[in-house]
């Protein structure tokens, strides 16, 4: 049956009123016209064609304008002889409503002769995860006492310390086998601390605040993705997870909530920014939480504090040790892993668990980098108070603990 030339001029003219490409549009004619037997090329060509040739609208005869669905986001482009040249002006064009859905990522403006691209993306706004406490209150716990767990005669205490997660950028690899390894150990697991950069919080940070943020990392997002993990770890633990001992420090990423509340122009938010605490569920989940990032820390015996760590430097760990000799000092904060003794007292730097390879750390050289390690700490302690530290080596896909891979 020979196909009628209307009929495809209708159909072209059919979808792209929709706002199909021309790629596009040649797809669907290759499939529903089997007649057709010219190329793909030659007949996006032709489309292409056809449509500046074809007085569609005396006012947008040649702009071409598309919405796509994807992953859920939402993409608008518009493509042509046409006056629109800013973010505003597209989102008014398409009749975008800002109070459901935020930019995305970067926006594409360009511009070649009479004919102009805008492009971008978005994303439904994420709701708050809990409504907010007071501020102040938080606040105020700044000061609090350090948490200090002792052991009684005959008793022994396995504690799990994971610090610079980083999520969402966290080493998913990694943190798959760590919940494994809670799995195969929760009955002898006394406690587990999460030391501080448990979050990115790439959205509330002072380096990106002129530009528009990575694809979809909204500060929603950052507290969803956190408290999915905050989730696993809680069913990784079973029947024992009221049972264990669960402390949350403060990083230094998690303090740039209280950076971002403190200056004068955000302080218009009132108490209507969840903090990590209250976003995580943190008192509902169990935990203690320690949000001093500089001076709050965790007594594991008679001298081991945990803590999220204050110096970087070529040895962080003799470091911290210098400044306070008098203790063992287990902590993250640098990504790297270390070692220093001054004979009566130990530092352990335990690494980082982040993916390495994200943009989210494009911050750093490769030669930076090159001394991160992805590691966490497990620790010992006897009836007597003494630790003993297993800082666990990871790589890239995997890690052995007390014999077994993971």
């Amino acid at each position: 049956m020979n196909i009628s030339k209307n009929a495809v001029f209708n159909e072209i003219i059919h979808l792209h009123g929709k706002g199909v490409s021309h790629v596009d549009i040649a797809k669907e004619l290759k499939s529903k016209y089997s007649e057709i037997s010219i190329g793909h090329e030659v007949l996006r060509k032709f489309v292409s064609g056809f449509l500046q040739i074809a007085d569609l609208n005396a006012d947008n005869s040649n702009i071409f304008k598309s919405i796509k669905e994807s992953k859920g986001f939402l993409t608008y482009e518009l493509k042509g002889d046409h006056n629109i040249a800013s973010l505003d002006e597209l989102i008014e064009y398409f009749e975008i409503d800002t109070n459901v859905y935020e930019v995305a990522g970067d926006w594409i403006a360009n511009s070649w002769g009479s004919n102009r691209q805008v492009k971008a993306k978005f994303r439904k706004k994420q709701e708050l995860i809990l409504p907010p406490k007071d501020y102040e209150l938080l606040k105020d716990r700044i000061n609090k006492n350090p948490f200090i767990f002792k052991t009684k005669k005959q008793d022994h205490q396995m504690w799990l310390v994971l610090g610079c997660i980083h999520v969402p950028f966290e080493n998913k690899i990694l943190i798959n086998a760590i919940l494994n390894l809670i799995q195969d150990n929760k009955k002898n697991i006394h406690g587990i601390i999460l030391n501080g950069d448990f979050l990115d919080l790439r959205s509330l940070s002072e380096y990106d605040k002129d530009k528009v943020g990575m694809d979809g990392i909204t500060l929603g997002y950052e507290y969803q993705k956190g408290l999915e993990l905050m989730l696993k770890i809680k069913k990784a633990f079973g029947k024992e997870y009221d049972r264990i001992k669960k402390v949350f420090i403060y990083g230094n990423h998690e303090a740039r909530y209280f950076k971002h509340i403190d200056k004068v122009l955000n302080s218009r938010y009132g108490n209507a920014l969840a903090s990590p605490t209250e976003a995580l569920r943190m008192e509902e989940l169990g935990y203690q939480v320690q949000p001093n990032d500089k001076d709050g820390y965790v007594l594991l015996g008679n001298s081991l504090e945990v803590y999220h760590g204050i110096y970087y430097g070529a040895n962080p760990a003799k470091d911290h040790l210098t400044k306070k000799p008098n203790r063992s000092a287990m902590f993250n904060h640098s990504h790297r892993v270390a070692y220093h003794s001054n004979g009566n007292h130990e530092a352990f730097n335990i690494g980082w668990l982040g993916d390495q390879n994200s943009k989210a750390f494009s911050y750093s050289s490769r030669f930076q980098k090159q001394a991160w390690q992805n590691a966490f700490g497990v620790v010992h302690i006897d009836s007597l108070g003494n630790h003993y530290v297993n800082t666990v080596k990871c790589h890239e896909k995997g890690f052995f603990f007390d014999g077994k891979s993971y």
